[in-house]
């Protein structure tokens, strides 16, 4: 300490310097990109997904490339879904013609918009954009003319395509159109490429993306939004590509308001603590100098691009955390002014006194950093990458902050000391003094306030007679709510509901999930696809999910060869056909009108059987001849499976890709959507394992069979995120016994504080279960940093307990041989007078009591603005890290000195009040 008191303003330039060049740099970059990575990378389900959907992007995008097409004639990736619900009484739009036809011509008005115009998908025959992909076009042109079940019949003899168009209240199978019913319907408003002014729809493919994305965002928020529930009859929400990341960006901006109000109180809170508006200020911009520095690092050292909503709450933690950092280190400075009060007029005082106050905290500051950067280390671990991310940003985070702390403070606290304090205008807030004094000392004196003495007097006594009762309750309650905690079970809400169930988001995600959606008898059907291998992560980076890794084809690969016509007829026979005895478990049993497989192979061999032509087909050659053959002939299910060969488009204006690279099937298992986590786990992978085990000796021709599901993928996320939270709870108890065992070298007070620790989580599981009753995403990453937040009040309280010296019973505590407590010492073999358990907690709490309470008050500030938000998961987190601040304070506070004084060093004896108030040996112990 020496060199910060000889030079504290160069080093406090010197340590400035680099946050503030970071944070000049990180604001010019820092963007949110976060609608990708949450899938397990290392998964055989996201590996399958990524393959097939690399693949599939691929193939499309050589197919668009070597069309050279005109311009917007290709449909673009990008959409603009509308969803119409019904507000009637009686909601069935086919009830209602009025309602149809109104939604027809708002179709049309968004259609004719001229933004719109400017990247509608065009007609080849007429060059016209193509009318929004709707019910509305089976639509007689006069509403005169509109007949109920005319309409109906038309919808349901085109159900593979209308099916789009409508919800699960429309019943796809009735037999009578009549009485079918159309609650809500949605339509589609596509868009083209390439367009104008570009040379395909690769040139600058992101560029001209960004342009369809830009226009449609302006016209849904600024345009659709207003007229959403214009008529009385309906409602309608919309929906693009991308439509989370808008509303999250947005919804941040306007949530950044509530981390304003949280500065704005840690600030004053600050101020009134450190009693200077100097200190108040200048260590609130270190705090939050330490976010952008921290991106700095994890952006250009890293190299981590991918940053998302989740880390933004990361700059709540660090306001707690910051904060309680800082009250730590200004105590320990205050209280540092009587214990070198002797040596007041030596020029060298201050040097001793930062010194003795920087080992004091800086000790406690480090492990309690570093039980919460294991906390986060451990969720880096994960392997989802958005939950990776956000455990590295908020590990580097809680580093940065450590590190500015203990190189920036001490600096301020000097500069402060020797050229600010004098200055009375810049004094903030301060304590209510005598007017006389003019002490210099007098702003940093220890003097005992009400808190304090509170705790020494009054809260310490009664624990120590409500010891036994404590302690018995707080078992009970560790145990019962303990086995709530083990209730958990996996989350089932989604990802995208990042917002409360009225926001319009959070509507349209579940219309599209559970109201536009057909799984055959609400069982899973999946994609099975041949051709591709897993896709290949090595050598790609963990923390970018959108590095998907290395593509590969199956090599032999040729599904029109004899050998794998007949494998593929074998595999869909025996899972499709009813009669089947080889159908495996897990697929389900297919009924009338509901087929367990949809397999082109089987109704291309029914083709050739009516045209008298052998299946097996002899030759690859006269078996794609025979296919071009069934998708020219006009057959129904030629068109339905025209889709599943996939590969490069011939150049000679035949159907059948040359060469296929890959095809697909669908499989409907026996898994119904009720089913719990592990069964709809152990159905897809038992699939996935079948699939492999058949073809394990071939044939070549056949390919590698994958698994395609994005629930699959859902899945084995849920199951990790159940194994992140169960590790990251072992590991931080774990982790957190040693911290305190190296800190207090105490075995007893390291178990007792461990303990302490215990009851804590417990009690925060327990309510998590109640009131949750999932582990979601947000809960698996709160239960992994539960032991890490929790830990800071017991590690101070705890540490103080084994620091104590007589000096801090007489200078700091006051506590005198006249006002000691019956129990405050015992008479040792010798003779001397040696302080019991009782005494060093009640120093203990008095010495540290202020601290906690400010970093207490400040935490909740930043867990209330984080309630206050309005999406959703940094709500849950705040929640959750509120919890976690009232049962470390009531822990803490109860249970924890309960421990110490009952079982901790030198408890109390059993002694007369007479002998304890022997206080010539007691003042010669001080």
């Amino acid at each position: 300490m020496t060199v910060v008191v000889r030079y504290p303003r160069v080093l406090l330039l010197f340590a400035s310097l680099l946050p503030v060049i970071f944070t000049a740099v990180a604001v010019n970059f820092l963007e949110l990109n976060d609608t990708a990575g949450w899938s397990v990378k290392s998964s055989y389900s996201s590996r399958a997904y990524d393959a097939y959907s690399t693949a599939l992007s691929e193939i499309t995008a050589a197919n668009s490339a070597a069309a050279n097409a005109p311009t917007r004639t290709e449909v673009s990736e990008n959409y603009l879904d509308l969803y119409w619900v019904s507000k009637r009484s009686t909601a069935d739009f086919l009830a209602n013609p009025d309602d149809l036809y109104y939604i027809r011509d708002l179709q049309e008005e968004v259609l004719a918009h001229e933004a719109i115009q400017q990247i509608c998908l065009l007609s080849n025959a007429t060059g016209e954009c193509l009318e929004p992909y709707s019910a509305t076009s089976y639509l007689p042109e006069n509403q005169s003319d509109y007949d109920r079940v005319a309409f109906a019949t038309a919808l349901l003899d085109d159900i593979e395509s209308t099916s789009f168009f409508v919800s699960s209240g429309f019943d796809i199978e009735a037999e009578d159109p009549s009485t079918v019913v159309m609650p809500m319907m949605r339509s589609r408003i596509r868009f083209g490429l390439p367009l104008e002014g570009y040379n395909g729809t690769q040139d600058r493919a992101s560029e001209q993306a960004a342009i369809i994305q830009e226009t449609v965002e302006d016209v849904s928020i600024n345009y659709l939004d207003p007229l959403r529930e214009q008529n009385e009859a309906m409602v309608f929400y919309f929906d693009f590509q991308d439509i989370t990341n808008f509303y999250a960006f947005d919804t941040i901006v306007r949530d950044a308001a509530y981390a304003g109000l949280a500065i704005a109180i840690v600030f004053l809170m600050l101020c009134f603590h450190t009693r200077s508006l100097f200190l108040g200020s200048l260590s609130l911009l270190q705090i939050i100098l330490s976010f952008p520095t921290t991106y700095f690092i994890y952006r250009f050292v890293f190299g981590i691009e991918h940053f998302g909503t989740l880390q933004t709450l990361a700059i709540f933690l660090v306001l707690g955390i910051g904060t309680d950092d800082i009250f730590i280190f200004w105590d320990a400075f205050r209280q540092s002014a009587v214990v070198f009060a002797v040596k007041s007029d030596n020029p060298d005082v201050l040097i001793d006194r930062m010194d003795w106050a920087f080992r004091k905290a800086a000790g406690a500051m480090l492990v309690t950093s570093l039980t919460t950067f294991v906390a986060f280390a451990v969720t880096a671990l994960s392997s989802i990458p958005n939950i990776k991310d956000f455990g590295m940003f908020a590990g580097l985070l809680i580093v940065v902050n450590f590190v500015m702390v203990i190189t920036i403070f001490p600096c301020l606290v000097v500069v402060h000391y020797r050229h600010v304090k004098s200055c009375k205008p810049t004094q903030c807030l301060r304590r209510t003094q005598d007017s006389s004094s003019t002490s210099d000392e007098s702003d940093e004196d220890p003097v005992l306030g009400l808190v304090e003495l509170f705790f020494r007097d009054r809260w310490i006594p009664f624990i120590w007679r409500a010891r036994w009762p404590i302690l018995i309750v707080g078992l009970a309650l560790t145990v019962t709510f303990g086995s709530f905690a083990t209730r958990f079970e996996p989350g089932t809400k989604r990802i995208e509901d990042i917002f409360d169930e009225d926001h319009p988001l959070t509507i349209v995600n579940g219309l599209k999930i559970e109201e536009f959606v057909f799984s055959a008898g609400a069982f899973f059907t999946v994609v099975v696809s041949f051709g591709l291998e897993l896709i290949d992560r090595s050598g790609t980076s963990p923390f970018d999910p959108l590095d998907v890794g290395a593509l590969s084809y199956s090599d032999g690969f040729a599904p029109l060869q004899p050998d794998a016509q007949q494998a593929l007829y074998d595999l869909c026979t025996d899972y499709g056909d009813e009669n089947s005895t080889n159908r495996p478990s897990y697929v389900r049993t297919p009924t009338a009108g509901e087929p367990s497989v949809s397999c082109w192979v089987l109704d291309w061999s029914d083709w050739l059987e009516a045209q008298n032509e052998t299946f097996p087909v002899a030759t690859e050659t006269d078996a794609r001849n025979l296919l071009e053959q069934w998708f020219a002939s006009g057959d129904e299910s030629a068109e339905d499976f025209a889709s599943v060969l996939i590969g490069l488009t011939p150049t000679d204006g035949t159907v059948v890709p040359d060469p296929v690279k890959f095809m697909t099937m669908t499989t409907v298992l026996a898994v119904p959507q009720s089913a719990s986590l592990g069964d709809k786990m152990n159905g897809f992978e038992a699939l996935a394992n079948g699939l492999t085990e058949r073809f394990k000796d071939g044939p070549d021709s056949v390919g590698t069979a994958l698994l395609v599901s994005d629930y699959f993928t859902i899945f084995a996320m849920q199951e990790v995120l159940v194994q992140t939270a169960i590790i990251g709870l072992c590991a931080g108890v774990g982790f957190g016994f040693v911290c305190l065992l190296a800190m207090t070298r105490n075995l007893r007070v390291s178990v007792l504080a461990t303990l302490n620790i215990v009851v804590i989580t417990a009690l925060v599981l327990g309510v998590m279960q109640l009131t949750l009753g999932e582990i979601g995403f947000m809960e698996a990453i709160s239960i992994t940093a539960l032991v890490g937040l929790s830990f800071d009040f017991t590690l101070h309280f705890a540490i103080a307990y084994v620091e104590y010296e007589p000096e801090h019973a007489w200078l700091i505590a006051e506590v005198t041989p006249e006002n000691c407590m019956i129990g405050d010492f015992y008479k040792a073999a010798d003779g001397d007078m040696v302080a019991t358990s009782l005494l060093r907690t009640r120093v203990a709490f008095t010495r540290i009591s202020v601290s906690v309470l400010f970093g207490a008050i400040s935490s909740t500030t930043a867990a209330i603005a984080l309630t206050l938000c309005e999406i959703q998961y940094l709500g849950l987190f705040g929640k959750f890290l509120l919890q976690v601040i009232i049962f470390s304070l009531v822990a803490s506070n109860t249970v924890l000195p309960a421990l110490l004084m009952k079982f901790g060093p030198q408890p109390p004896p059993k002694v007369t009040a007479l002998e304890s108030k022997i206080t010539t040996s007691v003042n010669d112990a001080l």
